[in-house]
């Protein structure tokens, strides 16, 4: 009987640990759907810039290589 106390015992706090983990997920999903931490435009990936100088100069030197 002892082992089935235990087994009880430690099926309880994984339960607790699963479902406040669960709890904390839902607050996070919750807030973020109400205040987007991420705004329109300000995506965690960066863009390039096609139009900005470096760009046109790399883009240039790629094509001078494919003349060889």
């Amino acid at each position: 009987m002892k082992h089935l106390e235990l087994y009880i015992r430690t099926l309880r706090y994984v339960v607790a640990i699963v479902v406040i983990i669960v709890i904390i997920v839902t607050i996070v999903t919750v807030v973020e759907r109400s205040v987007p931490i991420f705004h329109e435009g300000d995506e965690a990936t960066t863009t390039v810039d096609h139009n900005s100088t470096n760009s046109k100069n790399h883009t240039k030197r790629a094509a001078a290589s494919l003349d060889c």
